[in-house]
């Protein structure tokens, strides 16, 4: 009998999948950001990161590609200060667009607020040139749009945050990075301040 309903399901599953028809069963890319989402643990983690690792063209990035529901539920986490998931963002950067990709860049960017050391490692680890360093830190939360004054103190506050990084293997990173946002900081400064 078992044998009987195992062959049963088994048909069901193939003539659903030649009619186009997707079963309940996710694929296993989707599947995997699930699994992580669902429980960060070292194991989904690591199938994830090394699915978006190995994603270099076009073909596999629609196959490994976040949901905006996906990317909402990783920063919700990234902004705990999680070095998985901080990782799964950097990773993911290269897949995203649009409100997506802006939304990991300013929650990224956010953690050097509150998490310094751990967005310095990771800028370390994922080897941003100077320009990535200087777009991503220039990214800052949606609600300072239109307050320069409130740019500016966004800015000065991660500029303190970041110069209490001590890590002499840091020492390269946090000093581009505290130079972009004073830069910035400068033309903020210049600006008028009800733009």
């Amino acid at each position: 009998m078992t044998t009987r309903i195992q062959s049963c399901a088994t048909h069901w599953l193939v003539v659903l999948a030649l009619s186009g028809v997707t079963p309940l069963l996710a694929s296993a890319e989707t599947s995997r950001w699930g699994a992580y989402l669902r429980s960060p643990n070292p194991e989904t983690y690591r199938l994830l990161a090394d699915e978006l690792r190995s994603c270099h063209d076009a073909e596999c990035s629609k196959e490994v590609r976040p949901s905006s529901s996906d990317v909402a539920q990783l920063l919700r986490i990234v902004d705990r200060g999680d070095r998985w998931a901080t990782d799964i963002a950097f990773l993911s950067i290269h897949l995203l667009d649009g409100g997506d990709l802006e939304d990991v860049m300013r929650s990224v960017s956010s953690l050097s607020e509150h998490h310094p050391s751990l967005l310095l490692q990771m800028i370390e680890e994922h080897q941003l040139s100077d320009a990535q360093i200087e777009r991503l830190l220039r990214m800052l939360p949606l609600h300072s749009v239109d307050d320069q004054g409130e740019k500016r103190r966004i800015v000065e506050r991660r500029i303190k945050s970041l110069s209490t990084v001590s890590d002499p293997k840091l020492t390269r990173v946090r000093n581009l990075s505290i130079a972009s946002l004073k830069r910035l900081l400068s033309e903020l400064k210049g600006a008028p301040s009800g733009q």
